[in-house]
C-alpha cells in the first residue's frame, strides 16, 4: 500500500509534464520554470518520497513519515484545484492530485490517526506544516528575484515603444499588443489598382513593419513572452539589431540586411511556407516543429548572454547558438509584423536584464 505514493507521484509527474505545468504556473504566477527545471524538481521530490518509504518499511520509529507524505500530497492536490478554480483553467497535476492523491492521502492519515501511536501521528502532522511553512518561505523569497522581472510595456500604450513601417500595433484593454497591417486590400487588388506588375505586387507584400524599443542598449537580458498568429502568421523577436529593421521597412526591402542578418531573430511561424518553425535562431538554428501549439496561444523565453543566446518555447529547449562574433552583443528589442497579411499577438512580455 505504501509502495502507492511514488507509483502515484510518478503519474502526477507525467501529468504535470505533458500537461505543460511550466507555461501554465508562467503564465499565472509569473514564475520563471522551464520544463526541465519541473523535471529536476519534481526528482528530487520523487527521490525523497522514495527514500521516506524505504524508512517507514525499515522501522516503525519512522512511521511518522507516512502520515508527513499523506498530508502533503492531500495539500499539493488541494492546491492545484485552487489554482485551477482562481486562474479558470487546467492547472496540470489537477487530475491526479484529485483522483489518485486524494483518496490515498485520506484513507492514510485516517488509518495512521487510528492505527499509529498518537505522538507518532501528531509528528508526522507537525512534519507537514513545517514543510509547508518552508515551502511559504520560498514562495515569499521569490518576489526578491522575480522584482528584477518588468514588464515591457505599461498596459495602456505604447511609451517606450517606435513603430517602424506602416504596421498598427494597439494595446487592447486586457493588456495585449495587436499588431496589424493598415493596407487597404480591396484598393489594392481592385482591377486596374496600383499593383499591375508581379514585381510591384511582392515589393508591396514582403515590406515588414516593426515594434522597437526606444531603448537600444538592452546587452545580457532574460526576456519572457507569450504570443498568438493566424494561419499561416509569420512573425519574430529581433536582438541586437542595430538598424531598428530600417533595410525590412524600405520599398523594396532588403532582405541581405533585415534583423535577422543584422542581429538576431528568433522566429514565430504558424505554417507560413518558411523552413525555420517558431522558436529558431532565424538564419543559425531551427527548433523542433513539434513545440509550439498551432493556432493557439505559446509562451517564448529568450536568453540572452554574450556567449550564448538560448530560447525556450512552451518550457522546452526549442534552440541554442553562440551567434557571430562580429555582430553586437547589445541593441534594441523588436516585434515583427512580417508581410502585409500579418497579424499578431503579443502578452505578458516581460525582461529581467543581467547586471543592471
Amino acid at each position: 500500500m505504501i509502495w502507492l505514493f511514488p507509483l502515484t507521484y510518478l503519474v502526477h509527474i507525467a501529468e504535470e509534464y505533458w500537461g505543460g505545468f511550466a507555461p501554465w504556473i508562467s503564465r499565472v504566477a509569473g514564475a520563471h520554470l522551464t520544463n526541465a527545471e519541473l523535471l529536476v524538481l519534481n526528482g528530487i521530490g520523487l527521490v525523497l518520497m522514495t527514500l521516506g518509504i524505504v524508512l517507514v518499511s525499515w522501522s516503525r520509529q519512522w512511521r511518522w513519515v507516512l502520515t508527513a507524505l499523506a498530508g502533503i500530497v492531500v495539500v499539493n492536490a488541494v492546491l492545484h484545484a485552487i489554482g485551477s478554480v482562481v486562474a479558470r483553467s487546467y492547472s496540470p497535476g489537477v487530475v491526479s492530485g484529485l483522483v489518485l492523491w486524494i483518496p490515498l492521502g485520506l484513507f492514510t492519515l485516517r488509518r495512521e490517526s487510528r492505527n499509529a501511536a498518537r505522538s507518532t501521528f501528531l509528528k508526522g502532522v507537525l512534519a507537514v506544516i513545517v514543510f509547508h511553512a518552508l515551502v511559504a518561505v520560498l514562495i515569499f523569497a521569490v518576489p526578491v528575484s522575480a522584482a528584477d522581472w518588468k514588464p515591457m510595456f505599461n498596459g495602456k500604450d505604447l511609451s517606450g515603444w517606435e513603430v517602424r513601417g506602416d504596421g498598427q500595433w494597439t494595446v487592447m484593454r486586457d493588456g495585449s499588443i495587436l499588431g496589424q497591417r493598415i493596407s487597404n486590400l480591396r484598393k489594392q487588388f481592385v482591377p486596374g489598382g496600383p499593383l499591375t506588375t508581379p514585381k510591384e505586387f511582392k515589393d508591396w507584400v514582403d515590406t515588414q513593419s516593426w515594434l522597437y524599443t526606444i531603448r537600444n542598449d538592452f546587452g545580457e537580458f532574460d526576456m519572457h513572452l507569450e504570443y498568438w498568429t493566424k494561419t499561416t502568421g509569420n512573425s519574430g523577436v529581433s536582438i541586437r539589431d542595430t538598424s531598428r529593421a530600417a533595410w525590412a521597412i524600405s520599398k523594396p526591402p532588403d532582405f541581405k540586411k533585415t534583423p535577422s542578418k543584422i542581429g538576431y531573430e528568433i522566429q514565430i511561424n504558424n505554417r507560413y511556407p518558411d523552413p525555420h518553425p517558431s522558436g529558431s535562431i532565424y538564419g543559425f538554428v531551427d527548433a523542433p516543429k513539434e513545440i509550439q501549439f498551432e493556432d493557439d496561444w505559446n509562451t517564448m523565453d529568450i536568453s540572452s548572454r554574450n556567449e550564448k543566446i538560448t530560447v525556450m518555447l512552451n518550457g522546452k529547449l526549442a534552440a541554442e547558438h553562440p551567434g557571430d562574433p562580429q555582430r553586437s552583443k547589445t541593441g534594441p528589442i523588436g516585434l515583427q509584423l512580417h508581410d502585409q497579411f500579418s497579424i499578431i499577438m503579443f502578452r505578458n512580455v516581460r525582461i529581467r536584464e543581467v547586471g543592471r
